[in-house]
């Protein structure tokens, strides 16, 4: 049987343990199907969330944020679902579904090269939640409300 790598080991292993009544050719199978998992790389994580009014949400990403419109289905006047993106940030939205209610148990978390920037350009035109400070982690940051009551934070490590 072909040696893994230390990465491979660690996760395989444990696995392994709770097969050890398989056969030997099952064993290789399972092995290297978790080598195979373990060699790709995830380029990007995008956020899916519900939006009350996706023409609205999308005026509040694009008006406020900068955000640009990237694509929108079925079209543009009547939008159940849009994609919009900010330099490397990308944030899809769907309608919200029937008794549903709008929540995330997190938040969206962006890093702008200049928070203060950010803060200046954003305080005065969207609902704030948290003012600019630097918390006990060292992170100068501030939190919004988007049109749909996401908590969204700006931040910075400013050690």
């Amino acid at each position: 049987m072909q040696s893994l790598p230390a990465q491979q080991r660690e996760v395989s292993f444990p696995f392994l343990f709770l097969l050890t009544n398989q056969n030997p050719h099952t064993l290789k199978k399972l092995i290297s199907k978790l080598y195979i998992l373990m060699n790709y790389k995830l380029t990007n994580c995008i956020p899916t969330l519900e939006a009350k009014d996706i023409q609205e949400t999308i005026s509040f990403y694009v008006k406020k944020l900068g955000f640009q419109l990237i694509s929108v289905y079925p079209d543009r006047e009547h939008p159940v679902w849009a994609n919009v993106r900010r330099d490397n940030v990308e944030v899809i939205f769907k309608t919200q579904k029937k008794n549903s209610v709008i929540g995330l148990s997190g938040s969206l978390y962006f890093y702008p090269t200049d928070v203060q920037e950010a803060w200046e350009t954003l305080k005065d035109i969207v609902t704030v939640e948290r003012p600019i400070k630097v918390n006990e982690h060292g992170v100068r940051e501030f939190s919004i409300r988007d049109c749909n009551g996401y908590l969204i934070y700006f931040g910075k490590v400013v050690m």
